[in-house]
């Protein structure tokens, strides 16, 4: 919680920790809210994009294409519906990954492999193992 104090002395909480994430390994560098609030993308020193349910409060999937650390995730607004999310990932391996995520996938625990063309390997988008 962070606290405010007013200048009649009065303690006024203003923000409230509603959940807390972990990395897989190193530190998270950046985080981007889906535009309907029910995912959050992270990326960060595991060259992993992760796709994090708000609502479950856990992982629902990490994104395996980057050679490097992660430094921006962001969704794109005009591809996003119930079913659907497209993203971008950027990374110091200097690299733009473009990624289509379709809520479908959650009840396929496997990878998934996707190439746009020969020269560059495969990305897969592992989908967390769900009970």
């Amino acid at each position: 919680m962070i606290y405010i104090l007013t200048s009649k002395k009065r303690v006024i909480n203003i923000y409230r920790l509603l959940d807390l994430y972990q990395s897989y390994y190193g530190g998270f560098i950046c985080v981007c809210w889906s535009p309907d609030g029910k995912y959050v993308l992270t990326g960060g020193q595991d060259d992993l994009v992760t796709i994090w349910s708000l609502a479950e409060a856990s992982i629902v999937a990490r994104c395996q294409g980057h050679q490097s650390w992660v430094t921006a995730v962001c969704f794109d607004p005009w591809r996003c519906d119930d079913r659907s999310y497209r993203f971008g990932s950027v990374g110091e391996d200097a690299r733009l990954l473009l990624w289509d995520f379709s809520v479908g996938m959650l009840h396929r625990p496997k990878a998934v492999s996707i190439s746009a063309n020969k020269s560059h390997p495969p990305t897969n988008i592992i989908v967390a193992n769900r009970t």
